[in-house]
């Protein structure tokens, strides 16, 4: 019984593996090289809308003008959410009126009106078992 176990175990552990698909993301836009970016991996409409905490969360340090960040993600439908915090507050600064100060961007480099979050089905990209995604976003202010 142990063996039959142990078998099943590592064939359920194989399969996962197996499912996995790298999805490379590329971040360009940003005016300085330093601070951190900030992205939100989201898999439901909850986590986009920050309602819930996103699938995947990643602080990364900006060492150049162009980030490449690849991840390991099951088969699914993604949204992302970037903004480049440059002051290291942990924070997207707004100004008086609400609009960011700092870079943002999502995926898809979708935007709703006037520089907003779009819909969560626009900034929506799948990724399927065992491909290789490719995600660039460009930031904008």
């Amino acid at each position: 019984m142990y063996k039959v176990t142990l078998f099943l175990l590592f064939l359920c552990f194989s399969i996962n593996v197996y499912t996995q698909s790298e999805v490379e993301i590329a971040i360009t836009g940003m005016k300085t090289v330093k601070g951190n970016i900030y992205m939100a991996l989201c898999a439901d409409e909850s986590q986009f809308d920050e309602k819930e905490e996103p699938y995947i969360g990643h602080l990364l340090p900006v060492n150049d003008y162009v980030l490449i960040h690849t991840l390991e993600l099951p088969e699914g439908e993604y949204a992302l959410l970037i903004y480049h915090d440059e002051n290291e507050n942990g924070k997207l600064d707004k100004n008086v009126f609400g609009m960011p100060k700092e870079r943002y961007g999502f995926s898809n480099n979708e935007f709703g009106p006037h520089g907003s979050k779009p819909k969560f089905e626009k900034a929506l990209f799948k990724v399927g078992p065992n491909e290789l995604v490719g995600i660039d976003i460009q930031l904008r202010r």
